[in-house]
Parts: structure tokens; sequence; C-alpha cells
């Protein structure tokens, strides 16, 4: 069925905080100005995709400032990588 990354970090940044952040930097393209009805779905696909593949995705809950995110994400790799099992 194809070849997968053995780990994936999906940010979820709420559906509303999305947009509003890539019109107010003026950014804006041709998903950004989907309904919202749409970025909910989409928001919910990617959580779906995270739940169904925990042994691969770690879903990043969306915080301000990217040191927050990317601190996030270092753990999560450190939690999987780094960390000794015995």
């Amino acid at each position: 069925r194809g070849n997968y990354p053995d780990l994936t970090f999906i940010i979820d940044v709420p559906y509303k905080i999305g947009i509003a952040n890539r019109k107010s930097d003026g950014n804006v393209n041709r998903i950004d100005v989907e309904s919202l009805n749409f970025h909910k779905k989409v928001n919910a696909g990617f959580r779906k995709i995270a739940k169904s593949n925990s042994d691969r995705c770690v879903l990043i809950p969306y915080q301000r400032g990217l040191d927050k995110v990317q601190m996030a994400i270092r753990q999560e790799f450190t939690r999987k990588y780094l960390t000794c099992d015995y």
C-alpha cells in the first residue's frame, strides 16, 4: 500500500484561527477563501488521520508562537527516538 514516514507531525490549528492568521498577514490564497465549513472538514480530516495512525502520527496542538510549536515537536521526537526503554 505504499511507504509512509516513521513519524508525521500534524499541527492542529483551529480552523478559525488559521483563517484569521492568514488574512492578517496578507497572503491569502484560493484555499484561504473557502467556506468555514470547508476548513472545518479539512481540520476534522487531519484529526482523523492522526487518530487512525497513532503509531506514526502525532497531533501537535496549536499554541501561539512558533517556539511553542517547535518545543512540542522536539518533545515528541525525543520521546519517540531518544528515550531509552530499559
